[in-house]
């Protein structure tokens, strides 16, 4: 009787521990719906709120990796002074060479060796004078798996400024689909949701075609007032302490620019509970 005893006190005692840290020690009722509401957090079961289901666009950031390879292998191909009559883009993992003169085939195999590690040299069968450099198949999966994991944590931030208590964020269906899971218990307006997560983003990729110069005008004057054809002037750093104005002026043009689907995923299938 006294071990019955004892175990039904321990367990009111447990139980008043529990009772107390979820409630506190209200002094009125008022004060007691308060301390319920702050402390217990529903679910998306049992609150309700918004689920989405979002695709994300992996295949954007392999062809920017293509078109910035490609670049690179003209680039590096004009520097060797390896001869060629067309390079281009064949598809998203491709990037066909054709006209390549036979003794300097090696050379580059030995260029894409040293600098293209994500890439491999094949043939192109019936051409011997073609190359083709292709994305290897590790490489593709990391680009595409690192834009759904950049991709996730661009929506938890922009999930947590929006003050979403207990968000979830994460990967959703079979490996390969490229999808995220989007659940944000006690949010009604899944508009205002999609709007957050999908505003636009930009990254502009540029390259320097002449400078620098010390002034704005200095590097206008150097093409006579008037800057090459899709070029513009952006302002840099310089790499000693010898410019009076802290900046100097370079010529650059646009070689890409990522927008929108590659840094804000696509809608698959919203939807609210």
């Amino acid at each position: 009787m006294e071990k019955v005893r004892t175990r039904v006190v321990v367990i009111l005692a447990v139980l008043l521990v529990c009772i107390v840290g979820v409630v506190g020690l209200p002094r009125n009722y008022q004060q007691l719906k308060q301390n319920i509401s702050d402390r217990i957090h529903f679910g998306l079961d049992l609150k309700g709120g918004t689920h989405l289901v979002l695709q994300v666009h992996v295949d954007d950031a392999v062809n920017l990796v293509t078109d910035q390879a490609l670049e690179r292998i003209r680039d590096g191909l004009r520097n060797k002074n390896i001869g060629y009559s067309e390079a281009r883009k064949a598809d998203l993992t491709h990037i066909v060479i054709k006209g390549l003169p036979q003794a300097r085939i090696p050379d580059l195999q030995r260029l894409v060796t040293d600098q293209f590690s994500d890439w491999q040299l094949e043939g192109v069968p019936g051409d011997p004078s073609a190359g083709q450099l292709a994305l290897k198949t590790t490489s593709l999966a990391q680009i595409r798996n690192s834009t759904l994991d950049q991709a996730m944590d661009t929506i938890n931030r922009r999930i947590n400024a929006y003050g979403v208590v207990e968000a979830n964020v994460a990967h959703y269906g079979p490996e390969g689909d490229y999808e995220l899971v989007v659940e944000l218990p006690d949010v009604t307006d899944p508009t205002r949701v999609r709007d957050i997560i999908q505003q636009t983003a930009m990254l502009e990729l540029k390259i320097v075609q002449d400078g620098p110069y010390p002034t704005r005008e200095g590097a206008l004057a150097a093409h006579g007032g008037i800057l090459p054809p899709d070029t513009q002037l952006l302002p840099g750093q310089p790499e000693s302490s010898d410019s009076t104005t802290g900046e100097v002026w370079y010529i650059a043009n646009q070689i890409a620019a990522v927008t929108g689907r590659d840094l804000s995923p696509g809608w698959a299938q919203p939807s609210q509970d």
